[in-house]
């Protein structure tokens, strides 16, 4: 990630007062009811800003154009960490092609199986360090409220490319099962349910959301003991049915002794 950017900044050199071309960084963050989380980094670029970048690796003037195979083989090159540098895919995430509105890149994604791993009493999280999100305390918690305030800080490289009139932009959203408690984001969807931050806003420089993610019942244990009620309940009716239809056959007493009595006729 950070060899990309430096490419970026380098490439730009030889094309002063670029205008037009725009570089796109996105981080999402989709949080489930089970509590289970998807954390996304997107890097992408649009095709003049791509296709200028290419030339001047190959020494061209920054007028041509390139295919569809050799713009992915750059990004896909570009995006390789040297040694000694850190890769998202050694911190457990998976990369993919991105491509909408008109930009293409790489896009990363992390699964946490339960955001209770990377919640607690304080928060150590920021984006510079978002590969290794999984060891991080992202989300402070008490009780069912979780809270994610934390704070972005623009790097050396996107002042740089501010520099090169290099269109930047960087966003955070936040996908919940609910609509959050509160929160400053700079755009609400219809349903309240997903927030998006426009981080180059001096509003948004720190992001803050309370949101509940509610106890889940546990369905298995739940079934299991419907289960042991139908299985109890068809029981009891078949045993009242058997003693119905088979009822038991009283012995009849001698009314004088108590004793039973010998209704067998004795041979004479």
């Amino acid at each position: 990630m950070k060899k990309f950017k430096k490419l970026l900044v380098l490439g730009m050199m030889s094309f002063l007062l670029m205008t037009g071309c725009t570089m796109r960084m996105e981080y999402g963050m989709d949080i489930r009811k089970d509590k289970s989380m998807d954390f996304n980094v997107v890097v992408a670029m649009d095709e003049e800003l791509l296709n200028a970048m290419i030339s001047s690796e190959n020494g061209g003037d920054g007028s041509e154009t390139f295919t569809d195979e050799e713009q992915w083989a750059y990004l896909e090159e570009g995006l390789k960490n040297e040694e000694g540098e850190d890769n998202p895919e050694e911190h457990g995430f998976t990369s993919s092609r991105y491509e909408q509105d008109g930009f293409k890149g790489i896009k990363y994604t992390k699964k946490i199986n339960n955001i209770d791993d990377i919640s607690g009493d304080k928060a150590d999280f920021t984006f510079e360090d978002f590969a290794e999100v999984s060891d991080k305390i992202v989300f402070t918690k008490k009780g069912n409220v979780y809270q994610l305030d934390v704070k972005y800080t623009d790097s050396e490289e996107t002042s740089e490319l501010e520099n090169y009139n290099v269109g930047m932009e960087i966003n955070y959203t936040m996908t919940l099962p609910e609509k959050p408690i509160k929160h400053n984001a700079t755009k609400v969807s219809e349903d309240g349910k997903t927030l998006t931050w426009n981080l180059l806003s001096s509003d948004t420089k720190n992001i803050q959301v309370d949101f509940m993610l509610r106890q889940q019942p546990n369905f298995v244990l739940i079934g299991g003991i419907v289960l042991a009620l139908l299985l109890l309940i068809v029981f009891f009716f078949t045993r009242r049915n058997t003693k119905k239809n088979h009822p038991t056959t009283v012995t009849p007493l001698n009314p004088t002794t108590n004793e039973t009595q010998d209704t067998t006729k004795k041979e004479m």
